[in-house]
């Protein structure tokens, strides 16, 4: 079996280099969380050559991508490879969010650069299957790459069997109030609450939802039932709540209780926490 060598990269080579005139196949417009199970190129700093590689979901590590090799085109039009990096080794690396675009290798080159369908590993290694708990999963790792049309498809199929599933709730109604869509998250918690009045999670959800819809008494009753449910394991929960409970205040007319608010943030907030350095911005 080869070693793998597991990597983190943050950021794909980008600008414009010179080209062959056989290119125009590869279409560098693809986000890469539209290319799950994808063989993909994308530019690399030195002329007419691209990397290559396999994009897929680890359960754990999230979207990933398994390098091949580099390829140039040659003048007969063909793609010429390069695998000498995966010769001994698996590389993969694990896909930040700032990844730039790449391009799908068309099916019709898979022969040039002697492709499979998809890698002989993939069987053994990826083990997404159509449950309920791998459909939260998969949708908690759209969610947290900030494709939550993508995420919804997911989640939706949970929701259908198992509407209370741990933890899928709160990921559903990220997804709506990320898309704008605030009646639907709005509706989901709501529904979460009602099976479970305890969970913050779903409280602080639910108060930023209506703050977004400028529904203020709402948001105030919402997010004053959820600091008080808040213990003292929450209290990065508690600060943000307060902080939006500012917000909600501020943008009511109310401003003795937006100070007040804004004061309990600063207070409860941990040091060096995002909304310690949001309320240090109001001062």
């Amino acid at each position: 079996m080869k070693p793998i060598i597991l990597l983190l990269l943050t950021t794909l080579a980008s600008g414009v280099f010179g080209q062959s005139n056989r290119v125009d196949t590869l279409q560098f417009d693809k986000r890469y969380t539209r290319c799950e199970k994808q063989w993909v190129a994308f530019k690399n700093k030195k002329d007419k050559e691209y990397s290559y590689g396999y994009i897929y979901i680890d359960a754990q590590a999230g979207f990933t991508y398994d390098a091949k090799g580099t390829f140039t085109i040659g003048a007969d039009d063909k793609y010429i490879a390069d695998t000498t990096i995966s010769k001994n080794s698996s590389i993969k690396y694990r896909i930040a969010p700032n990844w730039g675009n790449v391009a799908l290798i068309p099916t019709s080159r898979y022969k040039e650069l002697n492709l499979p369908a998809e890698p002989s590993w993939l069987k053994f290694y990826y083990n997404y299957t159509d449950t309920v708990a791998h459909n939260v999963r998969w949708g908690w790792t759209y969610n947290a790459v900030n494709d939550c049309e993508i995420a919804l498809l997911y989640l939706q199929k949970a929701y259908a069997v198992k509407p209370h599933a741990e933890g899928l709730e709160f990921e559903m109604a990220y997804a709506y109030n990320a898309l704008g869509q605030l009646d639907n998250a709005i509706s989901i918690l709501n529904a979460g609450l009602a099976f479970n009045p305890k969970d913050v999670m779903l409280i602080r959800e639910l108060g930023y939802s209506y703050l977004q819809k400028a529904d203020y008494p709402n948001c105030i009753r919402i997010y004053k039932q959820g600091i008080e449910q808040c213990t003292d394991k929450q209290i990065d929960t508690k600060s943000e709540m307060a902080l939006n409970l500012s917000a909600a205040y501020k943008r009511s007319g109310d401003e003795g209780q937006y100070k007040t608010w804004l004061d309990n943030a600063r207070n409860w907030a941990p040091v060096g926490s995002p909304v310690a350095e949001i309320v240090k911005r109001q001062q």
